[in-house]
């Protein structure tokens, strides 16, 4: 929308030379990048430094389009969005060439020339084989097909490809933007969940409605009914207030509150469709499909997309995830999403099986007692029975286990509390008879450590730290070796003197309890 501006007759003006400068410096500002980047690994590194690929693109398309009075989805925005994306495009390889005049082509120019030219060549048939509509977008592919004359001219170019459509999502935002790369609006009023943000969220009302709906040459009278009208604060019986067809303009990717009126999905693919020949890369664009949507209509989106030529779709359906970061409703945009009333407690039958385990840490004794689905042989329940029955110790360990047994049931899953709860301290603590567990630091660490060896998958165990594993050098598992805590090694026998674990202290055993020592260490 920075290009565009109208005049004092209301006709709307496009800045070409800042347009172009713009591309211009924005593209030699990437490829400057290129050398200046660091990336993820020496492949990438490689490719990135011999082909140069660059991604410029744009953003706000659907902003530009409402606030100019066309419809998304309409044959008029297709063609608009079409004509910058061509001139774009061109501008980018233009000053490509230039650059590779006064410092060389991309390093694997002349093994890929032919492949090159035929793409640019490819751009070209596309722009001269669409049709124009409006003036404005004559003017734009005039000045597109000017640029595009002179560059399937040149003979080298600095960079391997120049354009795509990025998503542009938060930062479009922060840009001001209305909305984000070649998206249409969401919707008229909708809230943002910031990311990196601890659920921050910010509510966002279109700011361009109101100007649109005086360049269409409604009065202060009849915007405010409309607006109210778009926002489904109106009775869907009364009629509208829009002359014509003026209410297409104003639709969105999400229904208008109250009603199912929205942009048709093959809308966005039509419009990805549109401009792709004249980008190099992809496009990122979401395919937004409501609720109802079957699997054949997904399957045939699909194979029309690949017959239109995208090189990429990807498709939303509403309300497939509990959670969605853009939404119409300012509940679901809570730090906190409500999710308590779609878990389900899956209990267990009456009659299951179980496996009970006995084990001693110090001088306690207890009983563990695991529960399991009979379909499945997945842990369900936990029961701890400890020998001093009544004591805050019993009464402890059975609470304990309720809250895991029911949390298990819900749906936890039972990594999480043997990561969260492995290796607390506190008494009774020591030696086990559980050779697998040599040593607990206190019964929560020994209950959790067993539940993590008896239930969850090797890959768990590993990452957990409840294992240790010997691999050859081509990284081939040779034996599993139990850990029995994170400090293993400096761990030492009981203290004589208030029956604390010892650790390690140089060649001695050290309290860090009474400070009691088996040696000259302390």
């Amino acid at each position: 929308m920075k290009f565009f501006s109208r005049d004092k007759d209301n006709k709307v003006i496009f800045d070409y030379k800042t347009f172009e400068d713009v591309v211009k410096t924005v593209i030699t500002a990437q490829d400057i990048l290129i050398d200046n980047s660091s990336y993820p690994n020496d492949k990438i590194t490689i490719n990135s430094k011999k082909y140069r690929n660059l991604g410029l693109g744009y953003t706000n398309l659907g902003g530009l389009l409402m606030w100019l009075g066309i419809p998304y989805d309409s044959d008029e925005g297709r063609s608009l969005a079409t004509s910058l994306t061509a001139a774009m495009t061109a501008i980018a390889y233009e000053t490509s060439a230039d650059l590779a005049d006064k410092i060389g082509p991309f390093e694997g120019f002349e093994e890929n020339k032919t492949s090159l030219i035929k793409v640019l060549n490819q751009h070209w048939e596309a722009l001269n084989n669409y049709s124009v509509i409006t003036n404005l977008d004559t003017e734009i592919k005039t000045f597109a097909t000017n640029i595009w004359t002179k560059v399937i001219k040149r003979d080298k170019f600095r960079n391997a490809q120049v354009s795509l459509l990025a998503p542009s999502g938060t930062i479009s935002f922060i840009m001001n933007s209305i909305t984000t790369g070649i998206e249409p609006e969401f919707s008229l009023i909708r809230y943002k969940r910031l990311a990196g943000s601890e659920g921050a969220t910010i509510k966002i009302v279109n700011p361009v409605v109101e100007e649109s709906l005086k360049y269409l040459g409604y009065n202060e009278i009849e915007i405010p009914l409309l607006i109210k009208e778009l926002a489904g604060e109106c009775d869907p019986k009364t009629p509208s207030h829009f002359r014509n067809n003026d209410k297409n303009i104003f639709l969105t990717a999400a229904p208008i509150p109250g009603t199912k009126l929205c942009i048709n999905y093959m809308g966005h693919v039509k419009m990805c469709a549109a401009v792709q020949p004249f980008l190099s890369g992809a496009i990122s664009k979401t395919i937004n499909l409501p609720k109802d949507v079957t699997v054949d209509e997904i399957y045939n989106l699909y194979i029309q997309a690949w017959k239109m030529g995208l090189k990429g779709i990807t498709i939303y359906r509403d309300g497939s995830k509990n959670f969605q970061p853009l939404t119409t409703d300012d509940k679901n945009s809570s730090s906190e999403p409500a999710r308590a009333e779609k878990l389900i407690r899956k209990k267990l039958p009456d009659e299951r099986p179980a496996i009970t385990h006995k084990f001693r840490i110090g001088g306690s004794d207890g009983y563990i007692t695991c529960g399991l689905y009979p379909d499945t042989g997945k842990l369900g329940e936990i029961f701890v029975n400890v020998s001093k029955e009544g004591s805050a110790l019993s009464g402890f360990a059975d609470a304990l286990a309720t809250v895991l047994s029911i949390a298990i049931q819900y749906g936890v899953p039972v990594k999480e509390y043997v990561r969260k709860l492995s290796h607390l301290k506190f008494e009774p603590n020591g030696f086990t008879s559980n050779p697998d567990i040599r040593i607990a630091n206190s019964m929560v660490d020994y209950i959790a450590r067993y539940i993590g060896l008896k239930f969850l998958p090797k890959e768990d165990q590993l990452e957990l730290g409840l294992i240790s594993s010997n691999k050859d050098k081509n990284g081939t598992l040779l034996e599993k070796q139990t850990l029995q805590s994170h400090h293993d090694q400096d761990i030492g026998p009981a203290c004589p003197n208030c029956g604390s674990i010892m650790r390690r202290l140089g060649s001695c055993y050290f309290c860090n309890n009474c400070s009691y020592n088996t040696g000259s260490c302390g």
